[in-house]
C-alpha cells in the first residue's frame, strides 16, 4: 500500500466489474474495499465474521435467511450502512450501486460456503491489489499503448516523407480547353459583312437562306458575284 492519500472515487473510477472488489487500505488485519455492483449475487455465509457494507451510490439490497428458513429483504441507499452478523445466510442483489466494506484480510466475496453456482458476473476472490492509479498490478492504464504501437517524433521525422505526384497532363489539359473556348467564342461572335461586300469563296452565315442567295440581271448571260443581303430586302 502507498503512503500517499487514496481517492476513492477514483478507485471506483478504475474498474467497472461488477462483486469484483479492490482493496484501497488495510487496518490491522482487516481491510477496506470498494466494489461495484448489478444484478444477483448467490446466497452464502460467512462462519466467523461479520460484513460491513457502506452504499456510496445507488441502491444495493441484502436478503437474509434466518435458520427457520424465512426471508427478509434490508434495502440501503447511499450513505446507509449495514452490517451482516457472521454465520447468517445471505444474499446481495443491486439495480446498479457502489459499496465500501471492512472484512478481515483474506475474506471471500463468496463466502465460506455458497448455494448453487456462481454467476458469471460474480467474482469469487479475497480482493483485488489496486496500484497508485487505482487498476490492479499489471493493468494498463485505459487508452494505453505498448511501446511497440507507438514511435516517437524522431522516429517519425525519420521516415521518408511521401508526396503525391501531381498530375502532369493537367496543363495541357486546361490550354486544350482555353484553346477550344477561344474557337467556339470566335465562331459565335463573328459579324456578316456588310452590305455590297463581296463574300465570294466563303460559307454564308448559317439560318438564313437568303445571305447566301445570288443577284441576277435580265438580259445578263451570268450571274453577278454573290452579295450579302440583309433579311429585309426581298428579291
Amino acid at each position: 500500500m502507498t503512503a500517499a492519500p487514496i481517492n476513492v472515487s477514483a478507485a471506483l473510477a478504475s474498474f467497472d466489474e461488477p462483486y469484483s472488489p479492490r482493496i484501497v487500505a488495510r487496518m490491522n488485519d482487516y481491510e477496506v474495499r470498494v466494489a461495484h455492483t448489478k444484478g444477483e449475487h448467490v446466497w452464502h455465509v460467512h462462519e466467523d465474521t461479520d460484513e460491513f457494507f457502506l452504499v456510496l451510490d445507488g441502491q444495493f439490497d441484502v436478503a437474509i435467511r434466518d435458520a427457520n428458513g424465512s426471508q427478509t429483504t434490508v434495502t440501503l441507499r447511499q450513505g446507509d450502512m449495514f452490517v451482516v452478523p457472521k454465520g447468517t445466510e445471505h444474499k446481495p442483489s443491486s439495480p446498479g450501486a457502489s459499496i465500501l466494506m471492512f472484512e478481515p484480510s483474506g475474506t471471500s466475496t463468496t463466502g465460506d460456503r455458497h448455494e448453487g453456482p456462481i454467476p458469471a458476473h460474480v467474482d469469487s476472490t479475497t480482493g483485488h491489489e489496486l496500484d497508485q492509479h487505482g487498476r490492479r498490478p499489471g493493468e494498463s492504464p485505459p487508452g494505453y499503448l505498448p511501446a511497440s504501437c507507438t514511435r516517437s517524433s524522431a522516429t517519425h521525422s525519420a521516415l521518408p516523407q511521401v508526396r503525391p505526384e501531381p498530375r502532369r497532363d493537367r496543363p495541357h489539359r486546361q490550354a486544350g480547353r482555353k484553346r477550344a473556348s477561344q474557337a467556339q467564342y470566335a465562331s459565335s461572335s463573328a459579324m456578316p459583312p456588310g452590305p455590297g461586300t463581296e463574300t465570294t469563296g466563303r460559307i454564308p452565315p448559317p439560318g438564313n437562306a437568303s445571305h447566301s442567295r445570288g443577284l441576277s440581271v435580265a438580259g445578263s448571260s451570268g450571274t453577278l458575284p454573290m452579295t450579302y443581303c440583309p433579311p429585309f430586302l426581298k428579291l
